[in-house]
């Protein structure tokens, strides 16, 4: 796969989408952006965790008024999200630290256990 192709060209099940957001940020720490508000593009982008999410689980952002980018939304991902606040408080009470968006490694560690927690 060239690093532009769109590895969610098809929708697969969210909880595919987690882990697999889970192994790019772990092979591909550079990527990971916590301020970013927007699905990536393409494998060379670098995104949030939701964003990353969106990215491979093939489920569509809405699109900004400000150019077309695609955002981020956690309502999308899990009808029991209302906010993105939500999927980080489950993110934080997984791992029992608020700081683990400075830490890859136990961001990782999060997705994995967010996958095998809520995503059946």
């Amino acid at each position: 796969m060239s690093k532009d192709a769109d590895p969610a060209a098809g929708t697969t099940s969210l909880r595919d989408g987690v882990l697999k957001a889970a192994d790019h940020i772990e092979a591909h720490p550079e990527q990971f952006h916590f301020g970013s508000h927007e699905v990536p593009r393409n494998l060379n982008s670098r995104a949030c965790v939701l964003g990353w999410i969106h990215f491979f689980s093939g489920i569509k952002g809405p699109i900004s008024d400000d150019g077309g980018r695609e955002l981020i939304d956690a309502g999308l991902l899990d009808c029991e999200m209302t906010s993105d606040s939500d999927f980080y408080d489950r993110i934080t009470g997984l791992v029992q630290c608020s700081d683990w968006w400075f830490d890859r490694a136990l961001c990782v560690q999060a997705l994995r256990l967010y996958a095998k927690e809520y995503c059946h």
